[in-house]
């Protein structure tokens, strides 16, 4: 019967324990080289983030930017062209004024009835210089407001009339409104129709027999021009709207 190796039997356990403790420290070393290697990635990968979203914060910043840019240019560029126009009506004089282009169909008319032409069509103004119409720049499209004047402004005001003499023969009613409807305007490429003026209050509560339909630019679109009003040739009588029906009623 052979005798036991003492030796092997008891060194054995030692050496496969330590095996063992060595396989778990190389193993638990492994594990924390793997966890710093994921902690390093997730580094790189949060700067790699922080790049693109810094990238593209930028970029959209420069696109903004770029449309503000574009959009300023083009504002003093509007601004720019309209000083010119400005400029150029300036420098060709001072010969500019409003004109009505047809007549009122009657020298009779009635409280809330719309103002109308001789063709029964609606009452057009316009702007002139020099004899043309006006058909780009400023005052192509300035406003305009529809006033009415006291029947004796042209036996008080020749036909160069001055702005003083104009506004002296407004009527104002401390009853109300002479007029009613629309009574500004813009003028477009020069022109405008008066497609909604009536008369608010007979003649004889103005204390006039009969009004003139008026006109004129408001002084914040008159660019610093000197601007002849406009004032329908004819006054016309304004009655009250019943008179119309008796008047029917008669015949």
């Amino acid at each position: 019967m052979p005798v036991p190796n003492l030796h092997s039997a008891l060194t054995e356990p030692i050496v496969e324990g330590w095996l063992v403790d060595s396989s778990l420290q190389h193993l638990t070393k492994q594990t924390g080289t793997l966890s710093e290697r994921i902690d390093t990635l997730s580094h790189e990968v949060g700067q790699i983030k922080r790049l693109i979203s810094n990238r593209d914060t930028n970029e959209r910043y420069r696109s903004e930017a770029n449309q503000e840019n574009a959009a300023v240019t083009e504002e003093v560029n509007q601004e720019q062209t309209a000083l010119r126009f400005a400029a150029n009506e300036v420098h060709e004089g001072q010969g500019v004024e409003l004109r009505f282009l047809n007549k009122m169909k009657d020298h009779l008319v009635y409280t809330n009835d719309k103002i109308t032409a001789e063709d029964g069509t609606a009452i057009k103004i316009a702007i002139f210089r020099d004899s043309k119409i006006v058909t780009a720049g400023q005052l192509s499209s300035a406003r305009i407001e529809i006033l009415v004047l006291h029947d004796k402004f042209y036996d008080a005001a020749p036909d160069n009339w001055t702005a003083c003499e104009f506004d002296a023969h407004i009527v104002s009613s401390s009853k109300g409104a002479v007029l009613g409807g629309v009574l500004r305007v813009k003028l477009k490429n020069g022109e405008a129709s008066l497609s909604d003026v009536s008369f608010n209050m007979p003649s004889s509560k103005t204390g006039s027999k009969k009004l003139i339909l008026a006109a004129r630019v408001l002084s914040s679109d008159k660019a610093g021009l000197q601007i002849k009003e406009a004032v329908m040739n004819q006054p016309v009588e304004v009655q009250v709207n019943r008179n119309k029906y008796q008047i029917i009623a008669l015949f």
